[in-house]
């Protein structure tokens, strides 16, 4: 059905009622990757897949390179799997500051340098076992904060930020 609308451009009007009734509910949404890891604490057996290439192993049209570009603030995530995350990327989060030049300095390339080898280096984290103690260790500097959760010695997860430049003060 196609009514006008006020400015006299059509109006598509569908009643869905036949498709709602055949479609199949997803009673079981996709857990969150946390939730996950939470069941595995005494798993016994893990597999893996290679993708540490995943981006040359996706075959892409000749011409749509530009199409898979893509521009997140996903950096952040890693920061719970890299020990003092905010410290060695505090030249490059300094560059975000409101002021009218960014200059990009040696220290800048030697913190994304640290950080890459940081990401890709083999530092497991353990699988949270619930039923066992936790250990949570802090420290503190002149410019930033950061914390370990650990269980039976092991890190678990990693935390830290760089300080305001007003809790700098205090």
């Amino acid at each position: 059905m196609f009514p006008k609308k006020a400015d006299g451009s059509l109006r598509v009007c569908c009643n869905y009622w036949v498709l709602n009734k055949i479609t199949v509910k997803n009673k079981y949404p996709i857990p969150l990757v946390a939730d996950c890891f939470d069941h595995l604490s005494r798993a016994k057996y893990f597999t893996k897949i290679e993708l540490s290439s995943d981006y040359w192993q996706v075959r892409i049209k000749e011409g749509d390179e530009a199409k898979t570009i893509v521009v997140t603030s996903l950096a952040n995530y890693y920061r719970c799997f890299v020990k003092g995350y905010s410290e060695i990327a505090r030249p490059m989060t300094d560059l975000l500051k409101k002021t009218d030049t960014c200059n990009w300095t040696p220290q800048c390339q030697v913190a994304i340098y640290s950080l890459k080898r940081a990401m890709v280096t083999n530092l497991i984290l353990a699988l949270p076992d619930m039923l066992k103690p936790f250990m949570v260790d802090t420290d503190a500097s002149d410019f930033g904060l950061g914390g370990v959760l650990m269980q039976d010695g092991h890190p678990v997860a990693f935390e830290s930020r760089k300080l305001k430049d007003v809790e700098q003060r205090y």
